[in-house]
């Protein structure tokens, strides 16, 4: 059983994360606590990964939690943080976090997230590559075709993970429409005739890892 700890300062994040989580197999939510509880709270229960809702914090990643990412026998950490938020992106991508999402990213993605982060694999969100330096994109998990633009790479990676445009327009602020046009001009960039076979290309550049359930 995968051991997850929620650290949130906001009540209602902890009990929606918790009732989305839970109801999945092979997963179980030790506990969950505000951010000052982490260090105490992951000692006692001893988490495979820590789900770390940022919440509007402008400060990044806890001390205690920065230096778990440094070490092999800490727990994995998945970073939720508002969209806007390069300068905390940063900080995790530099402290070599499991993930990181926006806060915004839809429930069935954030089990994806964590089942890829049980079998070791690291997800970061849509567009990350053109928020970090070339140095950093060159270790990146996440390889995208090199014709593609950051909008068209943000729809590859909701493709290859089974997303319908309603999903796809909630995940990125677009009207249906708009993201049924966006997905036409895509499958054609890519010389493919359906989103099948997109998603097929998107995990045959590694866009997205398929983990075992």
């Amino acid at each position: 059983m995968f051991r997850i700890l929620i650290a949130s300062d906001e009540g209602l994040v902890r009990l929606g994360l918790r009732l989305i989580i839970e109801g999945e197999g092979g997963v179980e939510v030790v506990a969950d606590c505000h951010f000052a509880e982490i260090g105490t709270v992951a000692m006692r229960e001893r988490p495979d990964l820590i789900i770390l809702d940022l919440g509007q914090r402008a400060t990044g990643l806890p001390a205690t939690v920065a230096e778990w990412t440094t070490s092999p026998q800490g727990p994995g950490i998945v970073v939720l943080a508002p969209r806007e938020s390069h300068e905390l992106l940063y900080g995790a991508y530099g402290h070599k976090v499991a993930g990181y999402l926006t806060r915004d990213t839809p429930g069935r993605l954030l089990i994806d997230a964590i089942r890829v982060a049980a079998a070791g694999g690291k997800v970061f969100f849509p567009g990350v590559e053109q928020m970090v330096s070339r140095e950093e994109r060159a270790a990146a998990v996440v390889k995208f075709p090199r014709q593609l633009n950051g909008r068209e790479q943000e729809l590859l990676l909701c493709l290859g993970r089974g997303m319908t445009n309603a999903d796809i327009a909630i995940h990125l602020h677009l009207s249906p429409a708009t993201v049924k046009n966006y997905v036409s001009d895509l499958l054609a960039k890519l010389e493919v005739k359906n989103r099948t076979q997109a998603a097929v290309l998107a995990e045959q550049y590694g866009v997205v890892v398929t983990a075992s359930r």
